[in-house]
């Protein structure tokens, strides 16, 4: 008997085998390789072979009778065989004459997420846009199919359906206010009704503040993130102020008042011995505890590289949009108060921000009388 691959005589097979009538014929497959047609083989034995039979073709693919013990006896036949041609399935599918020629990179298909980065790359998903139809789709170097298209217009709809719940952070909406924000976009398709909104909606989870570890960060950095000092200030024409960058949900933490905290008894000392000098002493009250931020010396020690937001902020008696609110706050070296501005409302970009100092022209016995805009 002989083992033939891609019709080239490998080896003549033992004389035992052709005494026991079990020739074996491996039938071809362009890519197989001696070791495939091997296991081919040793698969087919275990199955239809003696034990005499399958020692001998261990021995002659080149194993030992010991690994012919432990490879061919783990399933027996139930019954003796009788003489048989033998003859193993083939292992690899064979490829057509098409297969053959075809490029081999081109059968490689990109991953769905890869491929979805690339066709997001040249038609990123936005609120307003639209996917690209197949004519495109095609010219651009993808398949025609609507597999691509489909998930465009998924990841639009997860946009916007975000964008709508962001438009009330405090208070649910109401299906009029949905659909007139709806109108407002000119969505007409491919967008979540105002009852689906409706049933998303969930109201914001309280914050801990006084564990917020990314808050404490921000705090020991003074980093705060989408704020800017701009100069001259939009409310006073000049001197600094502060504004923002994007937009804040009413009562979002957007920065803190940063100095040297100390009592409300040694910040009254302080502020007498300054006399008539300008003080950035910030007095509070943190349950019963009376005490100040005295943030006169500006740089501050800590950050000497750096200007603080919380100092810069101006002033508004009237029209207000933070407020302070006191925390005392659990840092890993033990308990610190910390004062935060919080937003009273809705922040718009390039809005400044403003606070009520709590003082008027009439306070410290009239000093203020020429500064006018402590009235406003």
């Amino acid at each position: 008997m002989q083992l033939k691959r891609k019709g080239f005589l490998l080896q003549n097979v033992p004389q035992g085998f052709e005494e026991a009538d079990a020739e074996a014929t491996l039938l071809q497959a362009e890519s197989q390789k001696s070791q495939q047609i091997r296991r081919a083989a040793e698969t087919e034995g275990n199955v239809r072979l003696t034990d005499e039979q399958k020692t001998g073709l261990a021995h002659h693919l080149g194993h030992t009778d010991k690994v012919a013990q432990v490879h061919y006896r783990m399933r027996d036949p139930p019954l003796p065989l009788p003489p048989t041609r033998l003859r193993t399935r083939q292992v690899l599918t064979e490829r057509s004459s098409d297969d053959s020629e075809e490029d081999p990179a081109s059968r490689k298909r990109p991953r769905p997420a890869e491929e979805f980065g690339r066709f997001a790359e040249l038609f990123p998903v936005t609120l307003d846009g639209k996917p690209p139809n197949k004519v495109t789709r095609v010219e651009a170097g993808f398949s025609e199919d609507r597999t691509l298209y489909d998930r465009w217009r998924a990841e639009q709809f997860k946009l916007r359906e975000a964008h709508l719940l962001a438009q009330w952070t405090r208070r649910p909406p109401t299906a009029k206010k949905i659909k007139r924000e709806i109108e407002k976009e000119q969505w007409h398709s491919n967008c979540p009704s105002a009852e689906s909104i409706l049933e998303r909606w969930e109201p914001p989870r309280k914050e801990d503040v006084e564990s917020s570890s990314k808050l404490m960060k921000q705090v020991e950095t003074q980093r705060w993130k989408y704020l800017a000092v701009v100069e001259p200030s939009p409310k006073a024409g000049e001197g600094k102020g502060v504004i923002t960058t994007k937009t804040f949900p009413m009562n979002s933490i957007l920065c803190d008042y940063h100095g040297e905290v100390i009592s409300g008894a040694e910040g009254r000392r302080r502020m007498a011995e300054r006399k008539n000098a300008m003080g950035y002493a910030f007095f509070f009250k943190c349950g019963k505890e009376d005490l100040c931020i005295d943030a006169t010396n500006t740089p501050c020690p800590c950050h000497p590289d750096q200007e603080t937001f919380g100092g810069l902020i101006n002033h508004s008696k009237k029209r207000p949009n933070v407020r302070p609110a006191a925390t005392l706050m659990n840092f890993p070296g033990g308990q610190r108060y910390v004062l935060f501005f919080r937003a009273m409302r809705d922040l718009a970009v390039n809005e400044e921000l403003l606070f009520d100092y709590g003082v008027c022209r009439d306070s410290f016995g009239g000093e203020g009388a020429d500064l006018t805009w402590l009235d406003e």
